[in-house]
C-alpha cells in the first residue's frame, strides 16, 4: 500500500513538471488543455503547423520558418475533422527539437514570395506569409495585412507574425481588429506579438484587454508585448504596470506570471522613483519572497537586477545568504 501511494506521489509530481515545461516553453504553451482553441475543428490543427518560437527566450519569440518539405503534409490537418486520426506522439514532438540537425536554408526569393501572396492556392499563400516572417520587404505589408482575413487559420497566423517583422502604423488597426474578431487562438497569439513588436500607443487597451481574458498563450504574449512598449510613452508604462502586477499576482499559469515579471522590469526601467514604481518593485519582491514557482521567482529576480533598485537587491542579497535562493 505505501509502495503504490509512493508510486502514485511520484506519477503525480511528474505529470506537474511535465505541465509546468510546456507552459514554460512558449511553442508549446499551445497544449495546454485552456490554451485549445474556441472553435471545435481547431483542436485538429497540428502545433508544429504554425509558427514556432526559439525555446531558449520566452521574451524574444523571433518566428522560426518550418521547412517547406514540411508544410504539405502539415496542412491537411487543417481539414481532417477525425480525430481519432491525430497520432498523439506527433503532437508531443516538436521540430524545435531538430532545428539544430537540420542545414541551415537559404532565404526565400522576396519577389517570387511577393506573387505567391496573392495566389489562389492556400497552400501557396502560407509560404509566402512564413516566408515575410524571415525576410523584410516593405512590399509585402499591404498583402500581408489584406492576409489577415483569409479563409484559410494557417494563413493567418503567418501573416501576423509577418506583420510582427515588417511593421507598418498602418499594420496596428487590422491587427487589433483580427485580435477582437478572430476565434481561432493561435491567430489572436500571433496578433499580440506582433502588436509589441509594433511598439504603438494604440496597442496598449488590447493588449490589456488580451492579458485579462483571453486564453492563456495569449495572455503570455500579450504580457510581454506590454514590455516593449516602455519607449513608446511614460502614460503607457503608467497605465500597463497595474494591470501586469494585478497578473503578476493572480494568474494561474506560472508562465504568464514570468513574463508579467518580466514586462515590469522593462517598465521601471523607464520609471522615476514615484508611487508606481513603488507598487511595481514590492510587487516583484513579494513574488521573489512567495511565488511557488521558482521560474517565477527567478524571472522576478532577474528583473529587480535589471533595474537595479536598492531595497530589491537588498532583498535578494538577504534571500541568497539564507540559502533562499
Amino acid at each position: 500500500m505505501k509502495r503504490q501511494q509512493v508510486v502514485t506521489t511520484n506519477l503525480r509530481e511528474r505529470q506537474q513538471v511535465v505541465t509546468t515545461n510546456i507552459l514554460r516553453h512558449p511553442s508549446s504553451v499551445i497544449r495546454h488543455p485552456s490554451s485549445f482553441i474556441l472553435h471545435p475543428s481547431s483542436v485538429i490543427l497540428h502545433p508544429s503547423s504554425f509558427i514556432l518560437h526559439p525555446p531558449h527566450s520566452p521574451r524574444n519569440p523571433l518566428p522560426c520558418l518550418l521547412r517547406i518539405n514540411d508544410i504539405y503534409g502539415k496542412i491537411r490537418f487543417m481539414y481532417d475533422r477525425d480525430l481519432s486520426a491525430l497520432n498523439l506522439d506527433d503532437e508531443l514532438d516538436s521540430p524545435l527539437d531538430h532545428l539544430d540537425e537540420a542545414p541551415a536554408a537559404p532565404k526565400p526569393d522576396p519577389e517570387k514570395m511577393l506573387l505567391l501572396l496573392a495566389s489562389s492556392v492556400p497552400e501557396q499563400r502560407m509560404i509566402a506569409t512564413r516566408a515575410f516572417c524571415e525576410i523584410q520587404d516593405e512590399r509585402a505589408i499591404p498583402h500581408l495585412i489584406q492576409l489577415l482575413s483569409d479563409p484559410c487559420p494557417l494563413v493567418r497566423v503567418s501573416a501576423a507574425y509577418a506583420l510582427g517583422r515588417n511593421t507598418s502604423p498602418d499594420a496596428v488597426e487590422p491587427l487589433i481588429d483580427r485580435l477582437n474578431l478572430d476565434w481561432n487562438g493561435y491567430v489572436r497569439k500571433g496578433v499580440v506579438w506582433a502588436l509589441g513588436n509594433c511598439a504603438d500607443r494604440r496597442a496598449l487597451e488590447p493588449l490589456l484587454e488580451a492579458l485579462k481574458t483571453d486564453i492563456s498563450a495569449v495572455r503570455l504574449w500579450a504580457a510581454s508585448s506590454l514590455g516593449q512598449l516602455s519607449n513608446v510613452g511614460y502614460d503607457l508604462v503608467i497605465s500597463a504596470i497595474p494591470p501586469l502586477i494585478y497578473s503578476l499576482r493572480t494568474d494561474p499559469i506560472a508562465a504568464v506570471r514570468s513574463n508579467c515579471a518580466w514586462a515590469i522590469g522593462q517598465l521601471c526601467r523607464e520609471l522615476p522613483s514615484n508611487v508606481v514604481y513603488a507598487g511595481a518593485i514590492d510587487s516583484l519582491i513579494e513574488v521573489l519572497e512567495e511565488d511557488e514557482d521558482m521560474g517565477v521567482r527567478e524571472d522576478a529576480k532577474a528583473s529587480l537586477l535589471r533595474v537595479g533598485d536598492p531595497r530589491g537587491l537588498q532583498i535578494i542579497e538577504e534571500l541568497e545568504l539564507d540559502g533562499l535562493l
